[in-house]
């Protein structure tokens, strides 16, 4: 269910952002994918700390 809602708050997967908004060079897919990796790192980081 939460992947769903972040889909339709992105307007579109981070795969398709990934791969084909940043071939284009679409600002919004760039900004979106790295909000999505940088989310990715803080997450990582902070359950590498926990655990």
């Amino acid at each position: 269910m939460l992947v769903g809602f972040g889909t339709r708050l992105a307007g579109g997967c981070s795969s398709g952002h990934g791969l084909n908004g940043c071939g284009r060079l679409r600002p919004v897919s760039l900004v979106a994918t790295a909000v999505f990796f940088g989310t990715a790192v803080a997450v990582s980081f902070l359950l590498w700390k926990v655990i």
